[in-house]
């Protein structure tokens, strides 16, 4: 905490985070969520660093503010605030036709790997390498997350 009384940053990146697999013979990960960033702080102060990340991120085209999916919880002394920066609202698989559409339209959820899908046909045919290109597809790059950090470490 700075003499202000606003917290220091306490920003961690995490690039790859495993949240499940498909079958218990599966040794490796094969589902990762989009790049996040976590805020843990105190009580009552991570709505200032969630302002610092929020103003460091990109603002997606003919937006006016950035696109993000955010989870938060807390217990009696900590708040924690995992904050999934966006590109793109939807992937393009979502209004594509015949075989590749997929109703995949990640929310927070979706973002942090636990892929929820309307239409049965695509719980069962979803691949993890498709779910996992679709939430490459609507998050922010790795050069982009770069740029974020930069920005933030000014």
């Amino acid at each position: 905490m700075t003499g202000s009384g606003i917290p220091s940053r306490a920003f961690a990146i995490s690039m790859t985070r495993l949240v499940f697999s498909f079958s218990s013979s599966h040794s490796q990960p094969i589902m990762k969520s989009g790049p996040s960033f976590a805020i843990e702080a105190s009580k009552g102060t991570s709505f200032y660093l969630f302002e610092e990340l929020y103003s460091a991120l990109p603002l997606p085209e003919g937006q006016t503010e950035p696109a993000v999916n955010v989870m938060a919880w807390r217990n009696e002394s900590h708040e924690i605030i995992i904050v999934f920066p966006r590109k793109k609202h939807r992937p393009e698989c979502y209004s594509a036709t015949g075989e590749k559409k997929r109703l995949v339209s990640p929310g927070t959820i979706d973002m942090g790997g636990l892929i929820i899908t309307p239409r049965q046909e695509d719980f069962h045919g979803l691949t993890a390498d498709e779910a996992n290109g679709i939430l490459k597809e609507v998050s922010l790059s790795e050069e982009e997350i770069k740029k974020v950090i930069n920005e933030l470490n000014k």
